[in-house]
């Protein structure tokens, strides 16, 4: 008789595996408010939804969807596959029916492109979402020639959906932790490590006509804001449809006005041009279609800290009032323009929800069954911000290095300057984020290396101007 415990230890071993695992193969199910039970693998479970993967019988391929809890009748966790699979009645065959097996026609060798044909039919009727990051800085990170690139691929790929995703904050630096030393002078590299606002205005609306004119209107566009305080804010607010993640604020909008004032000087200049930025952003917003009649007033209050908001409705729309006559006062303070979180923007149908994860926008959207397509945007961002910030560094140590060799006088030194600065110019010409970041010119650096050139060719050795023709600051 052959006895088990003279089998080699891997072998027992592997029949004991093939046992259990024959035995316990197990599956999820969850039974929906519809009346279908769908059998897979709870991937992740939230509050308010299940993440749920399993084999589509309808699409025939593995796919990932996101069922809110609200839909579930009953969940059953790891149910036997005996229970899964119960024996089918065999088919009846029909006797007069020649059996293949037996036949001499060939087999049919086009079955496996068949099934991969089916597949990608299937995957087709998937609704297909594209996400285009929009993370850092507006104007710099978020750069309009970055995102031409990226909607050359979304005309590629045709997504049903595109989610731009928002995640800027001007007081917020991401990149970069250390401050730069100021220096003195009439260029002056001021010290800010944070990523403020730079207020193109104008960049913006370029950026977001782009989107509108060159995105097929067959495509849905939304927005998924992460964060948007600042110039950002005005970007955000000119979606119809937006969605925002739970830690998410929308604000920040206050300081473009207060810019425009300060820069004004007078009193009464300041009034204008506070006036007149308000109605830049105005003008920007109205590519968010909101139809609200009373939504100048919720604007003036981002905008105008002396302006206070609160809201009533009529029926489910928001009916905004710069004063504390409605039945929820927002802001009662002078002093600050209203800042608005994601929740209290979800309550007042600011937003059409919050949503934590892509599965969340993905239920929010209606779209149970999606695949995310792996177009370019992702990495074409990252490579845009560490390109051009590794630029942006490299131009700050030539502007720094510059204004040294300068302040030595002699002729060599005056040489060291020049190749410097010509660096420096090379920089602004190449990366148009650097010119944007330090409100830098080249016609500026221009002026300054020919007075270098002069001061070489008349045999001038002496400490040049350094920099008091240049007629514009560097700013961090």
């Amino acid at each position: 008789m052959f006895m088990l415990n003279r089998l080699h230890p891997s072998i027992i071993l592997i029949a004991f595996l093939a046992v259990f695992s024959s035995c316990c193969l197990a599956a999820d199910v969850i039974h929906t408010n519809d009346g279908k039970a769908l059998k897979g693998e709870i991937v992740r479970e939230t509050a308010r939804t299940i993440v749920f993967r399993y084999v589509d019988p309808e699409l025939g391929f593995e796919t990932t969807i996101v069922v809110p809890k609200s839909t579930i009748v009953k969940m059953d966790r790891n149910v036997p596959d005996e229970e899964l699979n119960a024996p089918a009645a065999a088919p009846e065959v029909d006797d007069e029916t020649p059996s293949k097996q037996g036949s001499d026609e060939p087999a049919d060798d086009g079955a496996d492109d068949q099934a991969a044909s089916e597949e990608a039919d299937a995957r087709q009727r998937a609704t297909t979402i594209y996400v285009v990051p929009m993370i850092g800085q507006i104007g710099t990170d978020v750069s309009i020639r970055v995102y031409e690139e990226i909607i050359e691929d979304i005309k590629k790929h045709q997504p049903d959906v595109v989610v731009f995703k928002l995640d800027s904050h001007d007081g917020k630096d991401e990149f970069n932790k250390e401050p730069i030393d100021a220096i003195e002078g009439d260029l002056t590299i001021l010290m800010d490590p944070g990523e403020r606002s730079l207020w193109d205005v104008d960049g913006i609306r370029e950026l977001r006509t782009l989107f509108d004119q060159e995105i097929s209107s067959d495509i849905e566009q939304v927005l998924w804001i992460v964060d948007a305080h600042g110039d950002s804010c005005v970007l955000a607010m000119s979606w119809p449809d937006m969605y925002m993640h739970p830690d998410a604020t929308l604000g920040g909008m206050g300081g473009y006005v207060a810019w425009a004032r300060n820069a004004a000087g007078d009193e009464h200049v300041a009034a204008k041009w506070g006036d007149a930025s308000y109605h830049n952003i105005l003008g920007i917003m109205n590519y968010g279609r909101r139809d609200n009649p009373t939504i100048e007033k919720l604007i003036a209050a981002m905008c105008k800290p002396e302006y206070l908001l609160s809201v009533s409705w009529r029926g489910r729309i928001p009916m905004w009032r710069n004063s504390l006559k409605g039945e929820v006062a927002l802001d009662a303070s002078d002093e600050m323009a209203l800042t608005i979180p994601a929740l209290i923007c979800d309550d007042l149908s600011l937003s059409q929800g919050t949503a934590e994860e892509i599965e969340d926008l993905a239920v929010l959207l209606g779209k149970r069954n999606y695949v995310v397509v792996e177009g370019i945007a992702t990495d074409a961002q990252k490579k845009h911000t560490e390109d051009w910030r590794k630029a942006y560094k490299s131009f700050l140590d030539q502007w720094v290095a510059y204004r040294q060799w300068l302040g030595r006088g002699g002729r060599s030194n005056l040489t060291k300057a020049e190749k410097a600065l010509t660096r420096c110019i090379g920089l602004l010409r190449k990366w148009p984020e650097v010119a944007t970041r330090t409100r830098a010119n080249v016609t500026d650096l221009e002026l300054l290396l020919d007075e270098i050139k002069r001061a070489k060719r008349g045999g001038n050795g002496g400490r040049g101007r350094g920099g008091s023709g240049g007629g514009g600051g560097l700013a961090k």
